[in-house]
């Protein structure tokens, strides 16, 4: 049976999104979400901040990065990656980021006023008319 590995989630953006290009001109979005989590400790119920790094990649990174903005609030869907690397000591390292396959935004308004059909649908993004 092959692994599960698929995540869907929403939270706000903790800064501006990072747009940068690889060596050969892909675009790579890196932008950070944070989400609440609730616990109860006690009789109380407590909310504690959570934050996952996450990376989107192509044309998708290139029309967030424009349309994105610190505590935008957006729903994501993808899967966890082990990034790994040395560091200048030559000790390992690693942390988990979130691989995003597709991106919706959740904000009542988004920060431009008109966005093209970046999925290929048909359907805009935002739709001012709709009745819900």
């Amino acid at each position: 049976m092959k692994d599960l590995n698929s995540v869907m989630m929403t939270g706000h953006l903790v800064a501006d999104p990072d747009l940068r290009y690889t060596n050969t001109g892909f675009p790579v979005m890196n932008f950070s979400l944070a989400f609440n989590r609730s616990r109860k400790v006690g009789d109380e119920w407590k909310e504690y901040g959570n934050f996952i790094d996450c990376k989107l990649y192509g044309n998708q990174a290139e029309f967030f990065a424009q349309n994105l903005h610190k505590g935008s609030f957006v729903a994501v869907m993808g899967s966890l990656d082990q990034e790994r690397w040395q560091n200048s000591e030559g000790q390992n390292r690693s942390k988990m980021v979130l691989a995003v396959d597709s991106m919706r935004f959740m904000d009542a308004k988004p920060k431009k006023d008109e966005y093209e059909d970046v999925y290929g649908d048909g359907m805009p993004l935002y739709d001012d008319d709709m009745p819900f």
